[in-house]
């Protein structure tokens, strides 16, 4: 069974960090957990805002929990916000459904972990965590 190493997470926390700042992005936050939710890596640029590492954490934490990235989670959940309020008590307030975190692969095709990255757009926050799962040379899907 492939597991995240930590200079894997960190290598993914950068590449994320650079892509955000090659797009100009607002100040962002970072979070890698691995596959069981556990945050292994986390780094937050200075001006973010105070709830962001939590948020974010949330993010990656709600794709490696339901094995799919948190926009796709966001879309699928869009209209039963029971099932949200659900999944985020049952999780201790952990699980959130919004777009910016993916899942991490390992070269063999196995989920390993997820990425969340918040602090602009949902949009640029995903594109952000995909940069860093390939910076770390690994794959955002099976």
């Amino acid at each position: 069974m492939a597991e995240l190493s930590l200079q894997q997470a960190s290598a993914i926390v950068d590449g994320a960090l650079a892509k955000a700042r090659a797009m100009k992005l607002l100040p962002m936050t970072i979070v890698v957990v691995d596959r069981n939710g556990v945050m292994k890596a986390m780094k937050r640029e200075d001006g973010t805002g105070l709830i962001g590492p939590d948020m974010v954490f949330g993010k990656a934490f709600g794709a490696v929990s339901l094995g799919r990235s948190s926009g796709e989670n966001a879309t699928r959940m869009s209209g039963n916000p029971g099932l949200v309020a659900a999944l985020s008590a049952a999780s201790g307030g952990k699980f959130i459904a919004a777009r910016g975190a993916v899942l991490i692969f390992s070269s063999d095709g196995e989920m390993i972990g997820a990425v969340g990255a918040g602090g602009d757009t949902g949009e640029a926050d995903e594109v952000c965590s995909a940069a860093g799962v390939a910076a770390a040379g690994l794959k955002t899907s099976a």
